[in-house]
């Protein structure tokens, strides 16, 4: 009859599709009709010793003769599998005929993204770990450090993606860009930790000299440069270690040396026209000294007249005294000038 064929059909089907097969007995797992409903819910002390020892026995040969499961030669994990049956679910919905190379590849991508974010992660939490509470690194230390963290990344990415030859360059290749993006970050950071400790450095041990110029205490700019000289030999022996600190430390001095040229200029020329005020003042009484004289009395002719000379010698000195102050603005000018091209270069 056609129902005797169709369960024929079935052990045949069976037999051709499990060659190698075996057969385990299992008592009934409780005696209550009420309990075979909610076995799920049920814990193991619940249900009937002999049961549970052939459940154990019966996993145990399972276990024993499985074996795992690869595609291609790539052993295949729990959501490679899920991801499979996922590949394979979509394309019978969509009424395509599942390719078992098709799902694979699909699988195989997914995974090698997984393990490059994976491997990227760990380099982040590996170098945030190590310089935490330890920057500014010297530029050797924080290279030394991120070739070491790179390396170790590879070797999980070849550990955990799936591919050959170009698709395992390919993502070698992203890993390399990922880890060179993240490291330009940990490189501003350092740097910035760096020019931080610098300002604080520059903040305490340059305001005596700040002092000392604000209340004009030097007499000429070469004994500021003389005092900013060790100023700098002393930061360079015991100042903050880190990248780009000779850098650092030139912009620090060119613009405090800029600033000191515009104060030293500024001083110089305001010395200067009290100076000037105060001789054009004695001229001026010295002129009203002769022109009273003069109105009092002719006999003090050879008065006036010594007077006079006094007068033109005065003159004299004055004119001397101005071109003497100008010429050391220009030189002061000059110098400030040439500082800058300096600094600049």
């Amino acid at each position: 009859s056609e129902k005797v064929e169709a369960r024929n059909r079935i052990r045949r089907l069976l037999c051709h599709f499990f060659k190698d097969r075996e057969c385990a007995t299992l008592v009934r797992p409780t005696e209550g009709e009420r309990d075979l409903q909610r076995l799920n819910q049920m814990p193991l002390e619940d249900l009937r010793p002999e049961f549970v020892n052939q459940i154990n026995t019966l996993r145990n040969k399972v276990y024993k003769r499985l074996r795992t499961k690869s595609v291609n030669g790539q052993a295949v994990n729990g959501n490679m599998f899920i991801s499979l049956c996922m590949a394979y679910i979509e394309a019978i919905n969509s009424g395509s005929i599942p390719s078992i190379e098709n799902a694979w590849t699909y699988v195989s991508r997914s995974e090698s993204e997984k393990a490059v974010e994976k491997s990227t992660e760990k380099y982040n939490r590996f170098m945030n770990s190590e310089i935490e509470n330890k920057l500014p690194l010297d530029e050797d230390t924080l290279k030394k450090l991120h070739r070491e963290t790179k390396y170790a990344a590879l070797k999980a990415l070849q550990r955990d993606a799936i591919g050959t030859g170009n698709d395992m360059q390919d993502y070698e290749l992203t890993l390399r860009a990922k880890l060179s993006e993240k490291f330009k970050e940990i490189k501003k950071k350092n740097n910035r930790a760096m020019t931080r400790k610098c300002e604080n450095y520059f903040e305490e041990h340059y305001e005596p000299i700040r002092r000392r110029l604000k209340n004009a205490e030097y007499s000429k700019f070469v004994d500021y440069q003389r005092e900013l000289r060790e100023f700098q030999q002393d930061f360079t022996k015991e100042g903050p270690s880190g990248p780009r600190k000779e850098s650092i430390l030139q912009e620090f001095v060119g613009r405090v040396s800029q600033e000191a040229a515009d104060s030293f200029i500024q001083t110089s020329t305001l010395s200067n026209n009290n100076e000037a005020k105060m001789l054009q003042e004695k001229v001026r009484l010295l002129e009203n000294e002769i022109s009273q004289r003069k109105e009092d009395s002719a006999a003090d002719k050879q008065f006036f007249s010594k007077t006079m000379e006094q007068l033109e010698q005065e003159r004299s000195s004055l004119r001397a005294t101005q071109e003497g102050y100008m010429s050391k603005i220009d030189k002061l000018k000059k110098d400030r000038e040439n500082l800058k091209k300096t600094l600049d270069q």
